[in-house]
C-alpha cells in the first residue's frame, strides 16, 4: 500500500511540475517579441532600422515643398541633403 501512495505522490508532483512549466512557457510567449525604443524628441540620436543609434538631422522645410537636411558627421563636417519640390535630391558634404 505504501508503494501505491509513493507512486501517487510522484504522479501528483510530476503533474504539478508539468502544469507549472506549461504555464511559464505560455506566459513567456504572450510577451511582445520586439520592444520599440521611445526616445524624447530633444534627444540627439534616433535609431536606424538595424537598431544602432544614428545622429538626428536638422530639417528645414520651405513653403514650396523643398527641404534641406543637415546631418552632423563628426567634427566640423556636415552632410547637406537638399530635396526639391519636384523630387530632385542633391547631397553635399561640407567640412
Amino acid at each position: 500500500m505504501s508503494k501505491k501512495l509513493a507512486m501517487l505522490g510522484l504522479a501528483l508532483i510530476g503533474g504539478t511540475g508539468l502544469a507549472l512549466a506549461w504555464s511559464a512557457s505560455a506566459t513567456a510567449q504572450s510577451q511582445p517579441a520586439e520592444r520599440s525604443r521611445s526616445v524624447p524628441d530633444s534627444f540627439a540620436w534616433k535609431y536606424g532600422p538595424d537598431g544602432r543609434p544614428v545622429k538626428k538631422a536638422k530639417v528645414t522645410s520651405n513653403p514650396d515643398g523643398s527641404t534641406r537636411e543637415e546631418v552632423p558627421l563628426g567634427g566640423k563636417c556636415v552632410r547637406v541633403v537638399e530635396r526639391g519640390a519636384d523630387g530632385t535630391v542633391k547631397r553635399t558634404d561640407q567640412c
